[in-house]
């Protein structure tokens, strides 16, 4: 049996939570890139390809000044979403095992 998810290409980018991107193959055919990684203390998560939020010409902003982003693909609903992510981190676990820790909690 293949596993659910294939890692294509990895992208490090360390910046706050974010790892770096991904682009994965799943057993459907469908291949998605620029899946971001995530980990957060002992929180590791992907997230959808986004784009920057744009209304009227304008960057949409949030209260900090940050640019805020609108997911490109999206999920019946958050078990999905979680059952995709822990896919994405185990075909990025399989080829970068040394961006884990044991004590890792894959959401």
């Amino acid at each position: 049996m293949h596993p659910p998810a294939r890692l294509m290409a990895w992208r490090p980018l360390a910046r706050q939570t974010l790892l770096g991107f991904a682009r994965v193959q799943f057993t459907s055919g469908l291949i998605i890139s620029e899946i971001a990684v995530h980990r957060s203390g002992s929180r590791v998560w992907a997230a959808p390809p986004s784009r920057p939020w744009i209304e009227e010409g304008d960057l949409v902003k949030d209260d900090r000044g940050k640019i805020k982003y609108q997911p490109l693909i999206s999920f019946a609903n958050h078990g999905v979403q979680a059952s995709w992510s822990r896919q994405v981190i185990a075909a990025v676990r399989e080829v970068y095992p040394e961006l884990f820790t044991e004590a890792d909690t894959f959401v």
